[in-house]
């Protein structure tokens, strides 16, 4: 039973960690009173006590002794000046109940760590990054990161989606720099700031940021189950998996929500897909800014543990705009003899393009272009209202600039001024492609004679005609406004006049875009011919859908003016009798019997008395 340490008043912390730092994980800690109120810890491997230890009480006494002893030295510690109050509370946190049983080498060592964690982290820290030991590593990140948590999770929820959803660089040079003051000239590869360490602190402090993130107030319990504002909800039904991620509803209680997720097999690095989520977030926050009741909004974000970012929505429960279009002019066609008779469908279309118009007013006057307007990205909410949603291509500001290598997803919905200036630019591509081959049929007569020069020659002549093509693309752009957002409500409208979702049907994407290309170089060139009749619609809307599709930005209508026009004062648009309608179960079925459309069709009539 050898002594290890005697703990009198004043022994310091590196004295205790020097003598106790080679324990066994095994050995058991117990403490010798002595006279002069100091306590001698030594190790015992007795493994059964005898007859006179167990009724005496003597093992449980020395095992309190060593307890005691410590927490005497830990709370010494707590209470000596300079150090913070984390630290102080750490260190108190770190004492022991009585009562509680042996004290074992492995339980000692970790003590002795994280006080000094306390007292001395960015030592401990530049020690592990020294000697690459990932014990202390884990021990830092694991106190830094809980530490880091619970101070996010004092704030608002407002606040703590934003460090969800943020790379923490901020938090990260102030934590960094109190590191680095505290070493001094030790600080070695622990800079004054984020960017100023080594990519190993980096990597370290990334680690730390993210794995507080994760246990954040709105976070994922597990496969089944997350926590937003507080309460604990249960996955209800997937809803759907697509290009941009799965989607699910949750429930608790009678309230649900719905949770967008990256899946794990879509291309891109993780740093990729969370800047990519950030950006989404960043905008969608800004676009619903003000308590916009005329976007989805986004309940909360928060980190997944391979880097991404989930994100919590308002759950709309009748389906998208895209579906609801459809269902009008199904319900207008001759197919169920016309359950809504025209006056009444565009009663219903005018009030579903309407409320696409303000929800596109407050996402433009809170600083937002969405660049991805389109039927299926409105939802419609318990009301019957349409509400936008998927922010992934959005952007905060009033313009956005497209590069070549940029895709365009959706040409239907698409501006013209987003295509020109590359369609312009390929053009003249072709253009060099052509004297490139002038240029190549003018040395082969002029050097047909010397094969070795002629190969050298073009070999040059391929190399610079492809650094002119390279360049000529580098530099091409496409500055763009929120006027491709009115455009694409614009679209959305012909849509409804047409009676049909596929206004280019047969036409390659590409064809499109040609066309609508030439618009730009044809002033006063209307993208469609003025519909013969006018009877269903009215010419006023068709006047609207010119002002939305005029091929020059500059002049096309703003929301402001195309909320101004007369077909949206007509009596029955936005009605209770419209939005009940829409709400209605049977309006969103596809199938319906005899007695459900004439019920259908009863609702209906209600519409513009």
């Amino acid at each position: 039973m050898p002594d290890l340490i005697t703990i009198r008043q004043g022994t310091s912390l590196q004295e205790v960690n020097q003598a106790l730092g080679q324990l066994g994980d095994n050995d058991k800690i117990r403490g010798k009173k002595n006279d002069d109120g100091s306590t001698t810890l030594y190790t015992s491997n007795k493994r059964n006590l005898g007859i006179k230890e167990f009724f005496t009480g003597h093992v449980t006494r020395r095992q309190e002794n060593a307890r005691q002893a410590l927490n005497n030295l830990f709370d010494g510690l707590s209470k000596k000046e300079g150090i913070g109050p984390s630290a102080k509370q750490m260190l108190t946190d770190l004492q022991q109940p009585e009562g509680g049983g042996k004290i074992r080498g492995t339980q000692v060592k970790d003590m002795l760590l994280q006080s000094r964690l306390a007292l001395e982290l960015p030592n401990v820290l530049s020690e592990g990054l020294r000697d690459n030991d990932e014990s202390k590593l884990s021990r830092c990140r694991d106190l830094l990161s809980g530490k880091l948590s619970e101070a996010m999770n004092s704030r608002t929820p407002g606040e703590q989606t934003h460090f969800a959803i943020s790379d923490g660089k901020q938090v990260l040079d102030r934590l960094v720099g109190r590191m680095h003051d505290g070493l001094g000239e030790n600080a070695g590869p622990i800079g004054k700031t984020y960017d100023q360490s080594s990519n190993e602190v980096k990597a370290f402090l990334d680690d730390v940021y993210h794995q507080a993130t994760l246990n954040l107030n709105d976070r994922i319990i597990d496969d089944n189950s997350i926590q937003v504002g507080g309460k604990v909800y249960t996955l209800d039904e997937h809803i759907v998996d697509s290009g941009f991620g799965s989607i699910d509803r949750y429930k608790s209680g009678d309230e649900y929500l719905v949770l967008k997720k990256p899946l794990d097999n879509i291309s891109g690095t993780a740093k990729e897909k969370f800047g990519e989520a950030s950006i989404e977030c960043l905008s969608h926050l800004k676009a619903q800014s003000g308590g916009s009741d005329k976007v989805v909004e986004l309940k909360g974000a928060m980190r997944l543990p391979g880097g991404g970012i989930a994100i919590a929505l308002e759950y709309a429960p009748n389906k998208d705009g895209l579906k609801a279009m459809e269902n009008v002019i199904r319900l207008n066609s001759g197919a169920d003899n016309k359950i809504l008779d025209d006056h009444r469908a565009r009663l219903v279309q005018t009030t579903m393009l309407k409320d696409m118009l303000e929800s596109l007013k407050d996402v433009q006057d809170n600083g937002v272009i969405h660049r991805d307007i389109k039927p299926p990205n409105f939802v419609m909410d318990g009301e019957g209202k349409l509400k936008m949603m998927d922010f992934g291509t959005s952007r905060v500001g009033s313009t956005y600039t497209y590069k070549d290598t940029e895709k365009i997803e959706n040409p239907l919905w698409t501006a013209p001024e987003t295509f020109s200036p590359f369609l312009e630019a390929r053009e003249q591509v072709n253009h060099l492609n052509g004297l490139e081959a002038k240029a190549k049929i003018k040395l082969r007569n002029e050097f047909g004679g010397d094969e070795q020069k002629l190969k050298t020659l073009i070999k040059e002549t391929e190399k610079d005609f492809s650094t002119q093509r390279k360049d000529l693309m580098a530099k091409t752009t496409a500055t763009v406004s929120g006027a491709v957002d009115t455009w694409s409500l614009g679209i959305t409208a012909r849509q409804m006049l047409e009676g049909k979702i596929q206004l280019f049907e047969g036409k390659m994407d590409s064809d499109v875009e040609n066309m609508l290309h030439d618009l730009k170089s044809q002033p006063g060139k209307q993208l469609f011919q003025r519909p013969e009749g006018l009877d269903k619609f009215g010419e006023a809307f068709v006047d609207l859908i010119e002002g939305l599709t005029n091929p020059d930005p500059q002049k096309r209508l703003t929301v402001e003016k195309a909320l101004e026009s007369p077909i949206f004062k007509e009596p029955g648009v936005g009605s209770t009798e419209v939005r009940d309608l829409l709400t209605n179960p049977l309006f969103r079925k596809e199938q319906l019997t005899d007695d459900e459309k004439e019920l259908l069709r009863l609702e209906g009539a209600k519409i513009g008395g």
